[in-house]
């Protein structure tokens, strides 16, 4: 049982997460039978006569010993994959489901779950992945969102990838402290005085087409669309919310639509945990809100990640440029964009310590450091993880003309190679938070 904290000037929620993580095991035997498969040198099997079916009992020695232990494992794993797997149109899948509860003060009780389905009947790349996250209070507040990743599609000599996402919130969860500099006042009055009601939809998706792909490099352009429909109220009362006082860009809401397209190049042998190579990300996005379509919004983004590694320990790096030119609603300012865009950077993993909504500026320039130590694979509950401690982390950078920085450490968890949690506290000037994420911006 994980217990979290999430602390601001005026709430400080304890969230309770039970980790029983309800999992299908794995298809391919590599994972679950590691112990019994044979090591050092022994013949091929495929070298091996056919096993003699006139009922002679075969012949003491190496060969027929290796026979029977192949049969054996064979028949084993057929037994168990038939009465424990999952299927998914037929094809074997992995379900982890991790269930979360946690209560805030002047918000209720919430719960929930994250749910992560992935195909593997392919792996390296998986087939495709669908992450879940459903969260619902007992005042009637909903925060939902699904995503959907196609890691590499068969296409002939093309294999685009395909990153769909989807959410729906009706929450006061959201904040909104001002711009600019008059913004440090603000984030010290009442935390009713920052929330406003929120009722959004919101989808898009990302394609990205490689042109050049040789081992674990990848080079080619990404598309991406993104839709949203948003409207706001007062939390309370219109005479103390910050958002309807100071009437930022479409303050009661709207719909917003933005298309972007981009260059990308990546040589990292894997996204979670990455130990070496980098990527780089070139962007540009057009937006539009539909109360006002003679005015466009332009944002454009450059995103650099890069992984040093001596023995276990590995430091990642992410630089962030992200500016909007234009007329764009207020909750754009509070996040970059890219491939996977950060809808608010406060308390994401670029900027682990700050509240949410606690920055709505049009241009961001920040560094994130952190300073990985990985450990040996060990095994929980019948799950296998793979650990890496975070002795420390460093987030900073310009957001317009405001300077923001945080200090973190924690540690990351990836169970069965496919489903990740962090876990980490995180200081900044005036705020602390002790946070539970389950995805990682490098």
């Amino acid at each position: 049982m994980v217990f979290c904290r999430q602390a601001s000037d005026a709430i400080r929620p304890l969230c309770i997460a039970a980790f029983l993580v309800s999992q299908i095991p794995f298809a391919n035997a590599n994972s679950s039978y590691d112990a019994y498969f044979p090591r050092g040198q022994y013949p091929e099997l495929s070298d091996v006569q056919a096993i003699d079916q006139g009922g002679i009992a075969p012949k003491p020695g190496l060969v027929n010993e290796i026979k029977t232990l192949s049969k054996e494992i064979s028949d084993s794993v057929k037994e168990v994959a038939q009465k424990r797997n999952l299927t998914c149109f037929g094809d074997p899948c992995l379900v982890q489901i991790f269930p979360l509860m946690y209560s805030k003060p002047d918000s209720g009780f919430f719960g929930g779950f994250r749910a992560r389905l992935t195909n593997i009947s392919r792996q390296n790349p998986f087939l495709y992945i669908i992450n879940t996250q459903v969260i619902r209070s007992d005042s009637a507040q909903w925060i939902a969102a699904v995503g959907v990743d196609v890691p590499q599609i068969e296409l002939g000599f093309v294999r685009p990838r395909v990153k769909l996402r989807a959410s729906y919130a009706r929450s006061t969860e959201f904040r909104y402290t001002g711009e600019g500099p008059d913004s440090f006042v603000f984030s010290k009055r009442p935390d009713e005085d920052k929330r406003y009601s929120i009722n959004e939809t919101a989808a898009g998706g990302t394609l990205l087409l490689p042109l050049r792909s040789v081992d674990d490099r990848s080079f080619g352009l990404y598309g991406s669309y993104d839709y949203s429909r948003a409207r706001n109220n007062p939390f309370e009362s219109p005479t103390n919310s910050l958002l309807f006082n100071l009437k930022p860009e479409a303050y009661q809401g709207g719909t917003f639509r933005s298309a972007g397209f981009g260059l990308y190049f990546d040589t990292r042998p894997t996204e979670t945990l990455t130990r070496s190579g980098g990527a780089l990300e070139l962007g540009a996005t057009v937006g539009m809100l539909e109360s006002d379509p003679k005015k466009f919004s332009y944002r454009f983004t450059l995103i650099d990640r890069r992984y040093q590694s001596r023995g276990r320990w590995t430091l990642a790096h992410r630089l962030t440029m992200d500016g909007l030119v234009g007329n764009s609603p207020f909750w754009e300012r509070a996040g970059v964009g890219g491939i996977d865009p950060i809808r608010d950077v406060s308390g994401s993993g670029i900027l682990k310590a700050y509240t949410g909504g606690r920055f709505h500026e049009d241009f961001k320039f920040l560094e994130s450091l952190e300073l990985r130590v990985h450990q040996n694979e060990f095994r929980i509950v019948g799950l296998r993880g793979d650990l890496a401690i975070m002795p420390l982390a460093i987030d900073g950078g310009l957001l317009s003309r405001l300077f923001a920085w945080s200090l973190a450490s924690g540690l990351d968890v990836v169970w069965n190679r496919s489903f990740l949690t962090r876990f980490y506290v995180a200081f900044t000037e005036n705020e602390w938070a002790m946070r539970l994420k389950f995805s990682q911006e490098f």
